[in-house]
């Protein structure tokens, strides 16, 4: 009788255990979610072809938003230098680095607009962590 209750408790115990390690795995595997700086930057690609700037300033640092000054004067600028029908076609994300809270991603496209000709493009960006997620830091072709 004292063995079957032990044997009980046991399992009991058991199952509680697994149930805590399938927790701890799953809060784990959500704290290392979220976007890669790839992610990232193929969202904001796609942010621009939408003419979706909102998107594209709430990927981008502080350190870009402040040097902005306000949000809608940084929307304004986007708008200007990425006007309605213009569009980054054949995106290849070349290569990802990650350095501790930096990262750089560099990719590869077409941009084609409605006045100018279609222009191959090589970039990189640059990006950092704040706050747990990847923003847009800096972009330089």
């Amino acid at each position: 009788m004292f063995n079957k209750s032990l044997t009980g408790k046991r399992r009991g115990m058991v199952a509680v255990l697994a149930l805590l390690l399938v927790l701890a795995a799953a809060m784990s595997l959500s704290a290392c979610g979220g976007e890669s700086p790839s992610d990232v930057v193929e969202r904001v690609i796609e942010a621009y072809n939408q003419q979706d700037f909102d998107t594209v300033y709430d990927a981008s640092s502080q350190t870009l938003q402040q040097a902005a000054g306000t949000r809608e004067a940084a929307i304004e600028m986007l708008q200007v230098s990425f006007p309605p029908g213009a569009e980054i076609i054949d995106l290849e994300i070349t290569g990802e680095t990650i350095d501790g809270d930096r990262a750089t991603v560099t990719w590869t496209g077409t941009v084609k607009s409605i006045d100018l000709p279609e222009q191959k493009v090589d970039t990189e960006v640059r990006l950092i962590k704040e706050n747990g997620e990847w923003k847009v830091d800096q972009q330089s072709s």
